[in-house]
């Protein structure tokens, strides 16, 4: 069977992965890319690295590892990521727990289903749209209905904090912002790392997006960064 081209990006929060493996395969079969993690960590990390399109919440084996709730949900305040539940047929509380869910299916459950209505999700959401918001700067291209950054008419693939990075500097052209500040909007006012974090990313960032014909992101030496405002 050929591979169906990746279209949609899928977290997957389990207590156990092993048992989520037969979906995630199925899935990724009918396009979409799977992520999937079992404790906290691994899941804060998949979602900082990830360009992700919905969270998905296996609750099957038994109940979710409590430790993993408050991590879905700041992941869902801080990206807007709908919720897909994966229910046991036994009576489940977790509808009820007031965790908002976008949808769910019931075990044993149905992988073309699922992938149907997680894409009927996604289309409601508008993040499948023919036409969407977008910025521009030159030849660099934020499609912000899909998270897809063009340069040149080619796809460059980004981190999730790459991509956050980018789109806050290129909507804010011109303005320098501090290490702090940045930080601070895209990483989140209670990240513990330092700040090198955002020189790490920047220089990853230019990596992948600029060239001897392509400068966007410019340095001001003890200010900060900011994105150019001219072309």
């Amino acid at each position: 069977m050929i591979k169906a081209r990746t279209l949609f990006r899928l977290l997957i929060a389990a207590s156990n992965t092993r048992q989520i493996q037969k979906l995630s395969s199925e899935l990724t079969q009918d396009g979409f890319a799977c992520y999937s993690a079992s404790d906290e960590e691994s899941l804060a990390c998949l979602a900082s690295e990830q360009i992700l399109d919905l969270i998905m919440i296996d609750t099957t084996d038994s109940l979710i590892n409590p430790a993993l709730l408050p991590v879905i949900r700041k992941i869902k305040t801080d990206t807007s990521l709908p919720a897909f539940a994966l229910l046991p047929r036994e009576k489940n509380d977790f509808l009820d727990s007031g965790f908002p869910v976008d949808d769910f299916a019931i075990e044993p459950w149905d992988a073309i289903e699922i992938a149907l209505r997680t894409k009927r999700i996604l289309q409601l959401r508008k993040i499948i749209s023919p036409t969407g918001q977008s910025l521009k700067h030159a030849d660099l291209i934020i499609y912000l209905d899909k998270c897809q950054v063009m340069l040149d008419n080619k796809q460059i693939i980004l981190t999730f904090k790459e991509y956050q990075l980018l789109k806050f500097l290129m909507n804010n052209k011109g303005k320098v912002f501090s290490r702090e500040i940045l930080l601070e909007k895209v990483w989140g006012w209670d990240y513990y790392g330092g700040d090198r974090t955002v020189d790490v990313h920047i220089r990853r960032l230019r990596g992948k997006i600029e060239d001897k014909n392509h400068i966007f992101i410019e340095t001001f030496r003890g200010m900060g960064y900011s994105f150019k405002d001219s072309i």
